[in-house]
């Protein structure tokens, strides 16, 4: 399993929000678009600026 980002999350862990591809169990998922929890966002944020 692992995910594709445009930018490198080494460097920027907020790339992780824009994910590419993401594979898993050897099936591709194409420009994901996962359903996002604001509550979890928002306490994420400061780790992620």
């Amino acid at each position: 399993d692992f995910i594709v980002t445009r930018k490198n999350p080494l460097d920027d862990l907020t790339a992780l929000r824009q994910l590419e591809l993401v594979v898993c169990r050897g099936r591709a998922v194409h420009k994901p678009a996962p359903k996002r929890n604001k509550t979890v966002d928002a306490l994420l944020d400061p780790y992620l600026a």
